[in-house]
């Protein structure tokens, strides 16, 4: 809730602000247009100056060419069979008539009739191209006065090309420019293209050779540059702490030569900051006007709706017993008023009339009726109110006639009740029994679930070891096999080496007759061969031995091998049979967790089933308590509707 208030504050503080606003507004409107007025017009006249100026030194420069041409026109000065001092003087008589202090002429080569040399001139070099050529203030080589030089386009004479120039005032373009009044520290002045000053309204600068560019003052150094880089604008600057709005633009028919005319902008800030101070005087006392009038106007409103705000106060909190008159200005606040003394009356009327007709009715009088006449949108209440004394009566009879068969019906209810809960009870203990049996099914299930995967688990093992078995005997069959190949092999050997004692026995006899034959020379010899004889018998016998040893073991080799490829179809056979129990074993083991997943979901189906036995017998209890209650309350409500007075 917000901070509270009055309507005169709130009139009072809106007309504030509005004025506020609106005088802020107006005073910042009126500023900046005051500023741009100011501002517009220093800047008009400074450019208006400026032009009148240029077109001035325009004109000027046309004059002092037009006295160079009839200087020029007079062939005789430019004849060296005339003395110099006859054309000095005449030059000095053409100076008088003009705007010149003197009158010279030079060379091609840059000398003078003043015997000095001006080639490194550039108002000379200039007249040389044909060009008319007015210079910046220079130090005359003559006497070393500040001159300002003007020179026009060579003239030829006898094949000889000459130049006529002349000397002015170094102020000649300054006149009139110290009388020009733009405000205190105002300026005006003429720079050439290097930044030297021409002209000026302080004639001293030009006398002293002074060049912006070359000032102490960073402010004045921009300003130059900006003044030499572009054609014309407006600039603004602070110099000696006085702030300042420069026009500038170049001026045709000069070597670059630039006019500025700077005006006292400070003036123009403290003129606007006057003018601004009595729009605020003006604004703060329209303010001050405003808050009298509005007080005046705002007791007028405020005061009947502060009267009748209270008296709403009161018909809030429910009072509509307190008078209230009407004291309002024929207005709409007097409207207002006499609407709310109209509507405290009504509302006191309907207050009592509601007051009365349900007073009888909290008496136990249900055929009272209201016979007021509501209007508006209190018609709806006095239409409720009468049908509502209507239905109360309609609806006791009603209840004092169904009373009897509700006692009745709320009598064989509570006969039910304690039946169904005798019964719900009996149910109960009966699936509580039902549910241990399962409950010790389901732990041997879980038994005989676990002794089957023990014995998955146990010949899966066996089922192992017997493939291991029979790679076993396979490996053993093979290394069998491997001896007979052996066996075969060593008794070819045996049959090479019986062969070889065969043939050494041979031998060993053709020695023996050799050595015969030989006499007594061979003794030695058949010694020999004697004994080689005896090693071949030996040899043969062993061999022949070996061989039948060999052929024994060969025939011993095929019986083994028999009997490792019986064992190996047996070990084989065994496998398969283990193979085919281990399946029905994990077969046995499948259906076992099967059925216990079964047994779980019966257990758990039966253990919903008592619960919601169990719930349902403290149902029945609860259904056979609160029909006893019923038929208690049933008869208590009988014996309070009587006392109820109806039409029926």
């Amino acid at each position: 809730m917000g901070k509270k208030t009055t309507i005169k504050a709130r009139i009072l503080r809106l007309s504030i602000i509005s004025i506020l606003v609106l005088s802020i507004l107006l005073v910042s409107l009126a500023s900046i247009l005051i500023f741009n007025a100011y501002d517009e017009s220093y800047r008009k006249q400074a450019l208006s100056l400026a032009n009148s100026y240029s077109q001035t030194i325009q004109t000027n420069i046309e004059n002092l060419q037009d006295d160079l041409n009839a200087a020029a026109s007079n062939l005789m000065i430019f004849n060296d069979a005339v003395p110099a001092d006859t054309r000095m003087s005449h030059l000095a008589s053409l100076a008088a008539t003009s705007h010149f202090k003197d009158f010279s002429i030079a060379r091609s080569d840059g000398t003078t009739l003043n015997d000095t040399n001006i080639s490194d001139r550039e108002y000379f070099q200039s007249a040389m191209r044909g060009e008319y050529y007015v210079s910046s203030p220079v130090v005359r080589k003559t006497d070393n006065s500040v001159t300002t030089m003007v020179a026009g386009p060579s003239v030829t004479y006898n094949n000889e090309q000459y130049v006529v120039y002349g000397g002015l005032d170094s102020l000649y373009f300054s006149r009139g420019l110290s009388s020009i009044d733009m405000g205190a520290g105002s300026t005006v002045s003429v720079i050439d293209k290097y930044g030297q000053i021409v002209a000026s309204s302080t004639p001293a600068q030009v006398e002293a050779l002074a060049n912006y560019t070359e000032v102490p003052d960073p402010a004045l150094q921009a300003f130059a540059r900006e003044m030499l880089e572009n054609e014309e604008g407006i600039a603004h600057y602070t110099y000696g702490g006085t702030d300042y709005m420069a026009v500038y633009q170049k001026i045709e028919g000069t070597d670059g030569w630039t006019i500025a005319v700077s005006a006292n902008y400070s003036e123009v800030v403290a003129k606007v900051v006057l003018d601004i101070i009595i729009c605020l005087v003006l604004s703060g006392t329209l303010i001050l006007v405003n808050i009298i009038v509005t007080l005046k106007v705002s007791n007028k409103i405020s005061n009947p709706l502060t009267m009748s705000t209270k008296r709403l106060v009161l018909l809030s909190q429910g009072d509509v017993k307190t008078p209230f008159e009407n004291h309002a200005p024929n207005d709409e606040t007097r409207i207002l008023s006499q609407s709310l003394v109209d509507t405290v009356q009504t509302l006191r009327l309907y207050i009592e009339d509601i007051s009365s007709v349900l007073s009888a009715l909290a008496a136990g009088d249900l055929t009272v009726s209201s016979t007021l006449e509501y209007k508006g949108d209190f018609q709806e209440i006095g239409t409720s109110l009468r049908e509502i004394s209507t239905a109360l009566n309609r609806a006791f009879s009603t209840v004092k006639e169904s009373m009897v068969s509700i006692q009745s019906g709320a009598t064989q209810v509570a006969a039910g009740a304690q039946t169904l809960s005798t019964t719900a009870m009996e149910e109960s203990q009966a699936v509580s029994e039902i549910s241990s049996t399962v409950a010790n099914i389901n732990d041997q299930a879980d038994n005989t679930a676990i002794t089957a995967r023990k014995a998955a688990e146990l010949t899966h093992t066996t089922n192992i070891n017997a493939n291991s078995g029979g790679e076993l005997m396979k490996e053993l069959l093979q290394a069998v096999e491997n001896i007979k190949d052996k066996s075969s092999a060593i008794s070819q050997i045996i049959k090479t080496i019986g062969d070889i004692a065969f043939q050494t026995n041979i031998l060993a006899l053709n020695a023996a007759i050799e050595a015969a034959r030989a006499g007594g020379a061979g003794k030695g010899f058949a010694v020999v061969a004697n004994e080689v004889g005896m090693l071949a018998s030996k040899s043969q016998e062993a061999a022949q031995s070996t061989e039948s040893l060999i052929t024994d073991s060969l025939s011993a080799v095929d019986a083994g091998m028999q009997l490792a490829n019986k064992a190996y179809e047996q070990m084989q056979a065994i496998v398969s049979d283990i193979g085919q129990v281990t399946s029905q074993i994990e077969a046995i083991d499948t259906a076992t967790g099967k059925q216990k997943e079964s047994l779980e979901l019966i257990t758990e189906n039966m253990s919903r089933i008592e619960v919601g036995m169990q719930s349902n017998t403290a149902t029945a209890q609860e259904s056979a308590a609160s029909s006893e209650e019923l038929s208690s309350l049933s008869t208590s409500l009988a014996q309070a509707v009587s006392k109820y007075k109806t039409t029926m």
